[in-house]
């Protein structure tokens, strides 16, 4: 759901009925930031930051960080991931001898 007053849209999981999930969409620097926090079965805060940008035409980046109590992403990537554009392939020519 986005919410003009602030610019950012929010996403709200509720699949899980034994897991509270939230998340916040932002653009910074050009990017797609997403921050999500989820409060398992226990009680546990788990926090994640994603960020998403475009590397070419063909290639988009994630790149995975903690997320501090506050918001705030971590220094450095925990990892990076690259997703390549898939060709389509070309369908198969059939010959129609009966």
């Amino acid at each position: 759901m986005f919410n003009p007053r602030t610019t950012g849209a929010k996403q709200i999981d509720e699949r899980w009925k034994i897991v509270d999930s939230k998340g916040v969409w932002e653009a910074e620097y050009g990017k797609a930031v997403f921050k999500s926090e989820h409060t398992g079965e226990y009680g546990e805060v788990s926090r994640m930051g994603f960020i998403y940008s475009k590397v070419d035409a063909d290639t988009m980046k994630c790149e995975l960080y903690s997320l501090d109590e506050y918001g705030t992403l971590g220094d450095e990537p925990g990892m990076t991931l690259e997703y390549k554009r898939q060709k389509q392939p070309t369908p198969k020519k059939t010959t129609g001898s009966n």
